[in-house]
């Protein structure tokens, strides 16, 4: 415990007409004598800042963010008769599916109705008293 500054703390307790005295010691500040190197290859706290295109004819025209290249410039979008007919079907928002309209026989169900359990389970345990 060498480098620490050590707090005691005792509390008596009475119970049944015995006295109980309980002794804790509590580290207040501990000494930092070396500080790690960041690790390499880490990113940065900070992070990059992206420009954000607001200009509505090439946000309509081309695929912004799709470079991936340092020179050059984003694809340009085709239309739409260009693209196969799944791509149109794709899920893009983040809805909830009810346990109800999943079949039995996917993994999705199996894997909600264990969390739904779950969380049940855990809310019984924060209801009872002991």
């Amino acid at each position: 415990m060498s480098g620490m500054i050590v707090k005691s703390l005792t509390k008596c307790i009475f119970h049944q007409n015995t006295t109980y005295s309980v002794a804790r010691l509590y580290v207040i500040q501990q000494a930092k004598y070396a500080v790690a190197a960041p690790k390499k290859g880490a990113p940065s706290k900070s992070g990059k800042k992206f420009e954000v295109e607001t200009d509505a004819d090439v946000l309509c025209t081309r695929l912004c963010g799709g470079n991936i290249y340092k020179e050059g410039e984003d694809p340009v979008l085709g239309k739409d008769e260009d693209y196969p007919e799944w791509l149109w079907k794709l899920k893009t928002e983040r809805t909830f599916v009810p346990l109800e309209e999943l079949d039995e026989e996917d993994p999705l169900y199996w894997r909600r109705l264990r969390k739904l359990a779950f969380r049940n389970n855990n809310k019984l345990k924060g209801l009872s008293k002991f």
